[in-house]
């Protein structure tokens, strides 16, 4: 399965946490990327890398080099619903690990049909934004 993860924010790439710590969100798409390309599947993350490459088995790109012409089975990306409008992908997920309140979800949250599936990591979190933006139930997946 071809599978491509999109996250901006703190750069990373699959060493980083070798040298220095992160943020969990950052850690989790570390480990999982690693995980699920040990098991067989082409993984791609695109994020705010510093030195691009390959790492484990999983290939790092700067998020800048995202290509809307590149077809992946599932992709997923972090916090940002904008790589969903343009992604060639069977399945599309918007990975949203902030509170409902969060500035950075406010500013995004409105383009969340552009999503097959939100994840999310609590039942708090997913009524709030259920709530809040009056999304249907059926669209979110609690990953915890």
């Amino acid at each position: 399965m071809k599978i491509g993860f999109y996250i901006t924010g703190s750069p990373f790439e699959g060493n980083t946490l070798k040298k220095k710590a992160l943020g969990g969100t950052e850690s989790s798409v570390i480990y999982m990327s690693g995980e699920l390309a040990r098991i067989g599947n082409d993984i791609t993350v695109f994020t705010n890398c510093e030195n691009p490459g390959e790492y484990d088995g999983v290939i790092y790109k700067k998020y800048q080099e995202f290509d809307t012409e590149e077809k992946f089975d599932v992709i997923v990306s972090v916090r940002e619903f904008e790589p969903l409008k343009w992604a060639d992908s069977k399945i599309k997920i918007c990975w949203i690990p902030d509170a409902y309140d969060q500035a950075i979800i406010q500013t995004r949250i409105h383009d969340w049909p552009h999503a097959d599936k939100l994840f999310t990591v609590s039942t708090w979190q997913t009524n709030g934004l259920m709530q809040y933006y009056k999304i249907p139930e059926e669209k979110f997946f609690i990953t915890r």
